[in-house]
Formats: C-alpha cells, sequence, structure tokens
C-alpha cells in the first residue's frame, strides 16, 4: 500500500533471529555446571576494540570456555569495549553496553535477554505497517468461500447426510471411510464450505475489526457514557466507554467495557 513504509528501527528487521554463539568448549560444557566448567565464568578475558555483541561472546568463549546464547540482536550493531576481566564481569559489562540481562541456562549454557531498556528497542506499533498487514488479510479471507454465521456450517452437514446415496450410507454404516473419490463434485463443494465456515469465519470477522479500527485510529476517540447502575450507590457512576471514529458518537468500533468511578455531579466530561 502507498501509506506503508518500513518501520525505523533495526529490531524488526532482525525480530526472530536467534543469535547463538557456540564456544570451543561446547561438548565439554554440557555435561558441566551453567555457564561451562567449573569456574569457567571466574576466568580471566581480555576484550579490546570496536566489537558486536556475537564477536565480544565469541571471544569470551574462547578465553573462558564459556557458551552463551542471545534473544534476538541487540539494536546497537557495535560498541567500543575495553576490559581485562572474569568472564562474569564481561557478561556484566556486555549486557550494560548491548542492553541484555544474562543468567545461567541448563546444559552449560548462558542465557541472554533483552532488558529493553532502551525504549526503542520496545515492541512498537506501526500503525500504516499493522494497517497494510490487515488488508492483506482481510483480502485472503474474502477470497475464500465461506458464510459468514460460523453456526451455518452444522447445517451444511446435515444437508450433506442428507445428499448421501444407500451405497455412501452402506460404506460409513460398515465404519469405513468414505473417500473423496466416491463423494460427488456437489458433496465435495459443501464439505469444503462447511469446513472453510469452521475455520475462517471467526477469523475473518476479527480481520473485518482490525481493518476497520486501523482505518479510524487517526480520526478515532474514546467516549464515555453514563448508564444505570443497579445499587445506584452515592457518588457512583457506571461508565460505558466506547472508541468511536471521528466525532460521530454513533459510530462505534469498539466497547471497551464498563467501569465504576467516583464523579462530580454534571456527569463525566
Amino acid at each position: 500500500m502507498n501509506d506503508a513504509r518500513p518501520l525505523p528501527h533495526r529490531w524488526t528487521a532482525q525480530l526472530g533471529l536467534l543469535l547463538v554463539i557456540a564456544a570451543p568448549a561446547w561438548r565439554a560444557a554440557r555435561a558441566q555446571t551453567p555457564g561451562g566448567s567449573p569456574g569457567a565464568l571466574d576466568r580471566p578475558v581480555h576484550l579490546a576494540g570496536r566489537l558486536s555483541l556475537a564477536d565480544a561472546l565469541r571471544q569470551v568463549g574462547d578465553q573462558a570456555g564459556v557458551s552463551a546464547v542471545a534473544d534476538g540482536a541487540p539494536l546497537r550493531a557495535s560498541a567500543d569495549v575495553e576490559l581485562r576481566a572474569s568472564a562474569r564481569q564481561a557478561l556484566d559489562r556486555l549486557g550494560e553496553v548491548f542492553d541484555y540481562w544474562w543468567s545461567p541456562g541448563p546444559g552449560g549454557i548462558v542465557l541472554m535477554r533483552k532488558r529493553f531498556h532502551d525504549p526503542n528497542e520496545r515492541p512498537q506499533m506501526h500503525v500504516p505497517e499493522l494497517k497494510q498487514w490487515a488488508e492483506e488479510l482481510v483480502r485472503v479471507l474474502r477470497s475464500i468461500p465461506y458464510e459468514a454465521d460460523d453456526r451455518s456450517w452444522e447445517l451444511m452437514l446435515r444437508q450433506l447426510a442428507s445428499t448421501f446415496t444407500p451405497e455412501q450410507f452402506a460404506v460409513l454404516k460398515r465404519k469405513e471411510r468414505l473417500h473423496a473419490s466416491a463423494l460427488t463434485a456437489d458433496q465435495r463443494r459443501l464439505i469444503q464450505l462447511a469446513l472453510a465456515t469452521r475455520a475462517f469465519a471467526h477469523p475473518a470477522a476479527a480481520g473485518e475489526r482490525l481493518l476497520a479500527q486501523m482505518k479510524a485510529i487517526h480520526a478515532s476517540r474514546m467516549i464515555a457514557e453514563e448508564v444505570p447502575t443497579p445499587s445506584g450507590g452515592s457518588g457512583v457512576r457506571r461508565l460505558l466507554v466506547k472508541h468511536v471514529a471521528g466525532q460521530d458518537a454513533s459510530a462505534v468500533v469498539a466497547v471497551l467495557g464498563e467501569i465504576d468511578a467516583r464523579l462530580p455531579q454534571g456527569g463525566p466530561r
């Protein structure tokens, strides 16, 4: 779509990427305590120069026999690192530089997880990209023949049963499988329609709602309407919170829910 543009942050380009840095001592470390062989995290290491996280962890592995697995790719591609310390202290320093926690894991592996201290590392919603994705999802689902009412698939199966020939019923009574080749073209179409309705009616409706919300999000707003309360407690108002498109309060995109609140006289503002 014309309004879609790539996300500005590196994390989206590398989402799902797993950095695996296996040290030469991998096989031996599997049988040892977490972090490698006993005392591996206390062995001295020397890091110097501009290093990526992968390069730095590889050097720690080469020098101390510590294997590490990092969750995803860091936002920061590389950093200047200069230290002479234990492997444990080196991992602490790398965690600070590249925004990671680390902890000993099973099988002698150090696990490094993103801390998300940097706001740019945190998951974000990019409206044009999400709108494009919703449009593509809806387009695909609209191309599949199914009934919007997901309950109608049961009626379709009953209708299918009413079309069985005596020979087909005989196969089923013998508890044998009725193969597709033994069905008529109309029976096969009915089965396909029933299965598609069962599988796609709910997701399609959710996709349509998502697309409507994405199209209206820039002009949408939330409103709160007072509704009667069953108890009528003193000073307590029940509010129905809605997500509406534009200035038209009747154009409800979604009902978010009800809340009880103590409000000043005159209702919500």
